[in-house]
Formats: C-alpha cells, structure tokens, sequence
C-alpha cells in the first residue's frame, strides 16, 4: 500500500464517509477499506484524488481493473440491483472532482472525471 501518502489515504477514506463507494459497506460494521482506482492504472488512470474512491477490499478485488460501467454491467447481468451504487460512485467521485477543482490541482483531468463521472 505504498502508493499513496497514508494521510492522502485516510482523507479520501474520511472524505468518503469511510465506507465503501460500491457496496456501502463501513469501516465500523468491519468492511477493509483500501482506495480503488475508478479508472484503472492500465486504463490510463492516475493516483489524482479524482480516480481514486474508497471500495471495500471485497469490492475492490472483484471489480479488479474493470472500468466502472463494465463491472456495473457485469454485476447487473448476474442480476444485481446497482442503482445505489451508480449514484454512490457519482457522488464521491464528483466530490473529490471539486474539491481538486477548487484547489486548481489538475483542474483540466477533474473536468474530464466530472463529465466521465456523468456517463455512468
């Protein structure tokens, strides 16, 4: 896990309610949080604050380096509901969008997150 800045990691865990983003699993009914790329690093994603969202260890193993949409496609074809969880992923993702928009960090890729974000 060294990756990423431990105090990075435990921002975005607290930025996300330090639950996961796809099953909405928390910390606190024991779910091992780990930070997943939303965009996958062989994809082209990047470790910005805007690719990364808070997933559960279960989670994040199983979408492995699926793009959101295809592993939500996969899910919903063995006949999961992933209405909340579409909407949890906007949510969190578009937050740490803003957030780095506002800091004026990558201001160009949180434009391009937002409007990806959008598509799901």
């Amino acid at each position: 896990m060294g990756w990423i800045n431990s105090n990075k990691r435990q921002r975005l865990y607290t930025l996300d309610g330090r639950c996961c983003a796809y099953c909405g699993d928390s910390e606190a009914d024991g779910a091992m949080l780990s930070l997943d790329h939303i965009l996958a690093r062989n994809l082209g994603g990047d470790n910005r604050a805007t690719n990364l969202i808070t997933a559960c260890l279960s989670c994040n193993s199983a979408k492995q380096d699926l793009t959101v949409r295809g592993w939500m496609a996969y899910l919903r074809a063995k006949g999961v509901d992933t209405t909340g969880m579409a909407a949890r992923v906007r949510a969190l993702a578009a937050r740490h969008a803003r957030i780095e928009k506002r800091a004026k960090v990558g201001q160009a890729y949180a434009e391009v997150m937002i409007n990806y974000l959008r598509s799901l």
